[in-house]
Parts: C-alpha cells; sequence; structure tokens
C-alpha cells in the first residue's frame, strides 16, 4: 500500500512538472497563426516529444471475476504527455468543423476519427419532444399520466453535451398546466449511469 501511495503521489508530482513543459510547447505554437497549418515537419516533431514524455506506475482497479465485481486487480500504466486526443483537441476540431473557412485545415486522419463519433448518440439514445422518454433509471409510464414528456436532450458528442456520466435531461410538464400554455410547472429530471 506505501509503494502504491508514493507512486500516486510520484505521478501527481510528473503531472505538475508535464504541465510547465506542454505551457511551453504551446508557447511555441501560439508564435504561429492559429488558422495556418503548422509544418509537418515541426508537428511530427513536437507529437513525438509529447509521446515520449511518458511515466510509468503502478496502480489499483476494480475488477470482475466470474460476475463478482469486488475484486481488486493491480496493474502497471504507462501515460505520457501526448494530449492529441483529450477533450480540448475534440472541441477544436469541433469548432473548426462547423466552420467552412477552417475545415480543411482539420488533418484527414482526424476527421477519419472524430466524424464517426460525432454522428452516433451515447446508447443511441435521441433527443426527443414529446412522446415516451428514453430513461436510463426509469421506464416510461403507459397513459395516462398526469405529466407528460415535453421534450428530452441526450448525452451528444457533437454537441459536447455529456449530463452526469452519459445521461439525459428529461423535462415533464403537467397535463393541465401544458393545456393553458404554462410551461412555470415543468419539471426536469436528470437520469445517468
Amino acid at each position: 500500500m506505501d509503494h502504491l501511495r508514493q507512486a500516486h503521489r510520484d505521478w501527481q508530482q510528473w503531472r505538475a512538472e508535464v504541465r510547465g513543459r506542454i505551457a511551453t510547447e504551446r508557447s511555441a505554437v501560439f508564435a504561429h497563426d492559429l488558422d495556418s497549418p503548422i509544418p509537418e515537419s515541426d508537428r511530427q516533431a513536437l507529437a513525438a516529444r509529447l509521446r515520449q514524455d511518458t511515466f510509468r506506475f503502478w496502480t489499483y482497479r476494480w475488477v470482475e471475476r466470474d460476475g463478482d465485481p469486488l475484486h481488486v486487480g493491480f496493474e502497471q500504466i504507462e501515460t505520457s504527455a501526448d494530449v492529441s486526443q483529450r477533450t480540448g483537441v475534440a472541441e477544436l476540431v469541433a469548432d473548426y468543423y462547423v466552420d467552412e473557412a477552417r475545415q480543411s485545415l482539420i488533418p484527414p486522419a482526424v476527421l477519419r476519427e472524430f466524424e464517426p463519433h460525432w454522428r452516433s448518440l451515447d446508447d443511441n439514445r435521441p433527443h426527443r419532444m414529446g412522446g415516451y422518454h428514453d430513461g436510463l433509471q426509469s421506464d416510461a409510464e403507459a397513459g395516462p399520466v398526469r405529466e407528460l414528456l415535453l421534450f428530452q436532450i441526450a448525452t451528444d458528442s457533437a454537441m459536447h453535451w455529456c449530463w452526469g456520466d452519459t445521461g439525459a435531461y428529461y423535462f415533464f410538464v403537467d397535463l393541465d398546466a401544458l393545456k393553458k400554455l404554462d410551461f412555470s410547472r415543468t419539471t426536469m429530471i436528470l437520469e445517468c449511469h
């Protein structure tokens, strides 16, 4: 246990130090016109530096064995300063994707990676107006009911929406209030995994 605790402290120290190194790299990138491509040789050199800035440590995870989830497994993890697949990059690429003038700046390999993700909904749970809700922790009640689904907003990566841990917001309105177009009595529920 002492070794794991020390490994975690060492990992936190590495993370603090790598933030400084990434800040230096970021300053160099900001020296370029941000809407012009970085020369490929510079991009490859930056990616190599980030991939090589690594840290390896042991950690534990809860694992399942024969249907029983309460076992502890130990594994060695290697992480790097390469943050190319983190949320910030996804948001930047999405911003460029919806801007016709900048969409051509996205490398084709990046488009191939992100487009399928943007075109799918988590657990195929849609946004919906009216009808029955697609509950995660509840089931739709067959009518007649006192509250109707006004709309639901599901987790949607293309919109950068993630509710809880990939859940959905459900907005219900009282039937009498709906007849009067009074939305002040609308209720919202968040369900997630």
